[in-house]
């Protein structure tokens, strides 16, 4: 039997006039699906989750300035963690489909922006990233398309992009970019392993 289920667990606290806005909407259909929203610290920060299928599971945190989170799961058994901060901008959009993907996104801006659009479709795939956003913007694009497949992506910095697509299965990517205008670009197509650490003067 499908249903309609709306269950947000929202929390929302406002300490001063200037720390007012945010908002959240959160559409969830299917069985055993568990969203959890806290914008207790957001400005003008706004959610939008959607979750289809069963057992998915999203958790929004944002306590910042200017962040955004997009979620959209469709499938069954994921997870996607989100977790922003900062005095900038944070942008994150997700759309996962399928079965057992999962993701952690870290951001941190400090007078800086951070960027994420992620994309998964199949099944067990792993993707860990973490932005620390210092005076300039991160952007990270991946798409895993495939199964078992795993990223961890860190940039700590101003300006540096990382452009990841996983096709297939079982490839693996860890990337680090420590430093100011750095730009990583690879397609693997199964089975691949790289590990790539980049770094700028003075990073």
């Amino acid at each position: 039997m499908r249903f309609i289920q709306m269950m947000p667990i929202l929390l929302l606290v406002t300490a001063t006039a200037a720390a007012a806005e945010s908002s959240s909407a959160i559409n969830m259909a299917g069985d055993g699906q568990n969203a959890v929203v806290d914008q207790r610290m957001a400005n003008s920060a706004h959610v939008s989750i959607d979750q289809i299928g069963q057992f998915n599971r999203a958790d929004v945190k944002q306590s910042g300035a200017s962040d955004v989170a997009t979620v959209l799961s469709d499938g069954q058994n994921q997870d996607h963690l989100v977790r922003q901060s900062g005095q900038s901008a944070n942008t994150v959009s997700l759309q996962s489909f399928g079965a057992s993907n999962q993701s952690t996104i870290l951001q941190n801006g400090i007078a800086g922006i951070n960027d994420v659009v992620l994309l998964q479709s199949g099944s067990n795939n792993i993707a860990n990233l973490q932005q620390e956003a210092i005076a300039g913007s991160n952007s990270i694009n991946l798409v895993q398309a495939g199964n078992d497949n795993l990223a961890a992506l860190v940039q700590t910095g101003a300006d540096n992009s990382i452009d990841l697509t996983q096709n297939g299965d079982a490839n693996g990517a860890s990337v680090t970019q420590t430093g100011t205008g750095l730009g990583f670009a690879l397609t693997q197509n199964g089975g691949a392993q790289i590990i790539v650490t980049q770094t700028s003067p003075g990073g």
